[in-house]
This record gives structure tokens, sequence and C-alpha cells, in this order.
């Protein structure tokens, strides 16, 4: 039965009405009929309520978010499961809707209550970096805003203590695209600095109307995050004030280290614009640019490993919400992702090898195949023991052109010359003609060889428009 059609969930919550809901789960207003106050229950969707997997997500979701208490984190009050199977997490209800909606218009917000609900956020960040908890996810969506305008951070369905291994035992994370850190769009951990550039895409949003990269594809847009410089606020709003659009570029830098040290130092940056002080940090050190020839050559270095974790992401499900189907089945990403590169040293052929494959679900071995004409490279024969073997007889030489046999040769001094042979020589037999050359027999067409790093990141410059 939908969640929709109860009246009651686990004998405690009534369900009053739906909120919104989420790629993994439903969000209703409930009443609380223990304590007497309205929630906000979240509520694991069926179709994944079977999943371990999911299940250990809502769980770690409930798990991570209870252990904050900051008046700009949702507070979450229980969670559990049902009779019927059914998970759910109660936390408080935000009245006031998300800075999504706020947002929607595409109009900027003024400058001063963008600052502000960026320095709250940024206070919540850094109550959850001290207890080790990336929240991975910052959005527009995830930002609550209260009646009396006060923002608070909620979902922590994909944040995980630092120390803590992760689900699925790698490194790649969940996320938004849009808002996705350059580091976690190729497939590296994502630490605090990496919500502090989340939380400069929304900034940027805030302040002009639009999103700092956008693309025509989910993987197009973090290429974009990796390799095009940070965007200034001000050329596309002028009235961005310069203090502003200094924390956002400062925010936006692709290499963690240029970002702020952390939340807290960013919080204190956009408090002392609102009350009018400076100089800010953001102003004293500012990353370089990313254009130019240093740019670029940096960029041809690092194609590679854009398509490799651009390749990552579609792989480990890190755009799972996103539509991402048309790119993803293309020929040359199934090649690349099922066939291993068979090419050796210097882009020569490999020889003929197997090698033992890691197993994943029933996956064999892996088999390089050389290419086609190669033969198998012969192996050194192993070394022997003991004393050399003796040197083989001379071969018997013909005669030369002119001279003696061989057994007619003078002897040599303190030898008996062999008789001679009064017999004539016989004829040497007539040279058998040469066979005709036959034409070599034309190569079968085989597959098609699958693609190299180089060519995969060729292929999603092409898509996303980026020439070297």
């Amino acid at each position: 039965m939908e969640i929709a059609r109860r009246t009651m969930v686990d004998g405690r919550y009534a369900v009053l009405g739906r909120l919104g809901g989420g790629g993994m789960a439903e969000v209703f207003l409930a009443r609380d009929r223990v304590l007497g106050r309205e929630v906000a229950l979240k509520v694991l969707r069926e179709a994944y309520a079977a999943d371990a997997e999911f299940v250990e997500r809502f769980r770690r979701e409930a798990r991570s978010a209870a252990s904050l208490s900051h008046p700009n984190i949702v507070a979450i009050y229980d969670h559990g499961r049902a009779e019927d199977g059914t998970y759910y997490i109660a936390m408080e209800h935000v009245p006031g809707g998300t800075l999504k909606e706020r947002i929607l218009g595409g109009a900027p917000l003024p400058p001063e209550e963008a600052a502000g609900i960026a320095s709250q956020v940024a206070r919540a960040l850094e109550a959850a970096h001290r207890r080790g908890i990336v929240h991975r996810d910052i959005k527009p969506q995830n930002i609550l805003l209260g009646a009396s305008g006060e923002a608070k951070v909620a979902d922590f369905g994909i944040a995980r203590a630092a120390s803590e291994a992760t689900i699925s035992g790698t490194s790649l994370v969940l996320g938004t695209v849009g808002y996705m850190s350059p580091e976690q769009a190729m497939g590296r951990r994502a630490g605090p600095r990496s919500d502090l550039y989340s939380l400069g895409a929304v900034l940027y949003e805030m302040l002009v109307g639009n999103l700092p990269y956008e693309a025509d594809t989910p993987v197009a847009v973090a290429v974009r995050h990796i390799h095009e410089p940070p965007r200034h606020p001000r050329a596309a709003n002028p009235a961005v004030p310069q203090a502003l659009d200094a924390v956002t570029v400062r925010l936006l830098a692709k290499r963690p280290e240029d970002r702020y040290p952390d939340a807290a130092t960013l919080a204190e940056d956009l408090e002392r614009f609102l009350a009018g002080e400076g100089p800010l940090e953001a102003t004293r050190r500012l990353p370089p640019p990313a254009g130019g020839a240093r740019g670029r050559r940096r960029w041809r270095a690092l194609r590679g490993a854009v398509a490799a974790g651009a390749l990552a992401l579609l792989a480990a499900g890190a755009l799972w919400t996103a539509a991402v189907a048309p790119w993803w089945e293309g020929e040359a990403v199934r090649q690349a992702v099922r066939t291993p590169d068979a090419s050796g040293p210097g882009g020569m052929p490999a020889p003929a090898a197997e090698e033992d494959a890691p197993s994943r679900g029933g996956e064999g071995r892996v088999v390089v195949v050389p290419a086609a004409g190669d033969g198998p490279t012969p192996e050194p024969a192993p070394p022997q023991d003991g004393p050399p073997p003796e040197p083989a007889p001379p071969r018997e030489e013909p005669p030369a052109a002119g001279g003696l046999p061989a057994g007619e040769r003078e002897a040599q001094p303190g030898s008996e010359a062999p008789p001679a042979d009064p017999r004539p020589a016989p004829a040497p037999p007539p040279a058998s003609p040469a066979p005709a050359p036959q034409p070599a027999p034309a190569p079968q067409a085989g597959p098609e060889a699958p693609p190299s790093g180089g060519e995969i990141a060729d292929q999603v410059l092409r898509e996303v428009g980026i020439e070297d």
C-alpha cells in the first residue's frame, strides 16, 4: 500500500500530507501522537526497501544526522522500521520550504540575503566537520528555510564519518553533478573542502540566478567543474560586491588547498562582510587563473584522468539520479568499460598472456590477445647447472670458387695427408626454379580495437566542446 494512503506509521505518526520526495525516499508531514508535535517523516520508497545497500544508506543518514546538534542542522527525533517493513526517519519540520524553491524563478537574491544564508550553512558544516562528517551533497534542495529566515542543512543520506569505510568499499561518492567538486567528479575522496566547493556553487547560484557550470549532459558539467577556471559572479551580475565575488571565487578554486582552510574561516568572512568589516580572508590569497598556456599544458596532462574519472562516476552510480543513459550507451564507452587495453609499452601490441582478474559477480579471467599476425614471443631457456656443454663440431665447408675441395687442402704440419680420390667429382644437381610468389591472404576483419584512455578523453572533450 502507498504511504500516502496510510493514516498511521508505526502506530505513532499520523500522516497529514506529502511534502516532497527524492530519489530514494518520500517526505510527509505527520503528527507525533506521543510528543504532540508535527514532524517531517522521511520514508524509504518501497522499491528500495528490499535492497540492503539502500537500507544501510538510509540508516546511515539517521545515525549521522542524529549525532549532530546545531541550530543550523535539521534535528533528528526518531528512526526505525514499522511492522509492515517501512523504514522511516522522523525529523524536525521546517515550514519555510527549501532554498531551491526560493531561487526557482532564476532571479538573483540580494547579496546580503545570499551571504546570510551561506554563513549559516558554513556554521552547520563547521559543526559537522568537527565531528568528522562530510555532507557530500550540499545543494539548494538540502537547505531548508525557516519562517524567520534561518537556514538549516538537511539530508545527510550520503554523508559518512571520515574515519569509516563507504558502503560500497570505494572512495567514489554520490552527489549532484551541478554542485560537485572537481575531486568528486574525478572519483577521488571527498573531504571537508569538497563541501565548501559545493557551497560556493550554491552561493554563485544565489548571486547570479544560475549555476556556475551548465551543459547538455551531466558528464559535460562534471568536466567543466574539473577544467574551467572559477567563475566570477560579478561578470554575470555587476551588482555583486567585490568582496562577495572574491569569497565565491575562492570557494570555487579547483584545488582544495586553494579554497578556505575550513568552514569556520568562511563563516567569519561572510559575517565580516555582513557587518561591513574588512579586509576579508578571500581577498588576501586568490587562486591563480587556470587559463593560459600553463593551464592548457596541465589540462592535456589530466585528460586521461578526467575521462577515467567521468567513466568511474558513471560506473559507480555517482550520477545515478541524472539522465546519462544516451551518452553511456555509446559504443566507445561500452568497449572502454568492458574490454581491457591490449597495447603494451610504447603503444606496441602486448604478447599473448592470461592474467588473473579479481572475481566480480562471475567475471572470469582476462585474456589479452596479440594483434593479428603477431606470433608468440619465445621464452629464454632456463639456466643449466654443471659445466658448460661441449661446442658442436665444425660444419664441412663447401669448395671455394677456383680452389680445392676441403678434403684436398694442404695438410697441416705434423699430420698425414689423406690419399687423393682419382674419381671425378659428381656434377651438382640442377637448381630447381623458384616458386612463383603467392599473394598474401587478405587479413580478416576482426573486432575494432578498444579506444585508449586518450581517445576516450578526446571523445568526452568533443562532447563537451573543449578543444586543446
